[in-house]
């Protein structure tokens, strides 16, 4: 999550894995992503400090 680096998880996704992403504002500078694989039931929450318009959110999943 932006301004830091890419992450890498352990966790196996698989062809046909259907995943859900959300950003939430949490008020302040502070904005929480939950990226989650619903067909393996993991998640993975980060919270990330950022001083921002709250315009506008993106997502980029790429292989590594």
């Amino acid at each position: 999550m932006y301004p830091a680096g890419p992450v890498y998880y352990s966790n196996a996704a698989s062809i046909g894995d259907t995943f859900q992403a959300t950003v939430t504002y949490e008020g302040g500078t502070s904005y929480k992503l939950t990226l989650a694989d619903e067909t393996k039931g993991w998640s993975h929450t980060v919270t990330k400090s950022l001083s921002a318009d709250n315009a506008s959110a993106e997502a980029i999943i790429e292989a590594p």
